[in-house]
C-alpha cells in the first residue's frame, strides 16, 4: 500500500505484513522487476504527475485533478507507466 505526499513530492510505501515504511522521492531510482529472460531491461525513476480524474461510471473527466505516481524510463521522458508497487523491488 502506498500514498502520495504531494507537499514533499514523494511516495510512502507501507508493507502490510511487516509494517515497514519506505519513502521514495520524485526523481529517485525505482528497481523494476523483470521476468526471467527479458532482454529489454531499463532503469526507471519516480515521477509524480497531476492527472484529471475520470468518473468511473460515465468515463467523463470531472474537472478535478490528483497527483499520481509513475515510473519514468530513464532517457525517455515520454515513457510513463503508472506505479504499481508489485512491479518493483521495494527496500
Amino acid at each position: 500500500m502506498f500514498v502520495v505526499d504531494a507537499k514533499e513530492r514523494k511516495i510512502i510505501i507501507t508493507d502490510e505484513i511487516s509494517r515497514r515504511v519506505t519513502e521514495i522521492k520524485e526523481g529517485e531510482s525505482l528497481d523494476r522487476k523483470f521476468l526471467e529472460g527479458t532482454q529489454d531491461k531499463y532503469e526507471c525513476v519516480l515521477k509524480l504527475v497531476e492527472v484529471e480524474i475520470v468518473d468511473p461510471k460515465t468515463q467523463e473527466k470531472t474537472g478535478e485533478k490528483e497527483l499520481r505516481a509513475f515510473g519514468q524510463r530513464v532517457g525517455n521522458p515520454h515513457w510513463l507507466m503508472e506505479f504499481v508497487e508489485e512491479d518493483y523491488i521495494i527496500g
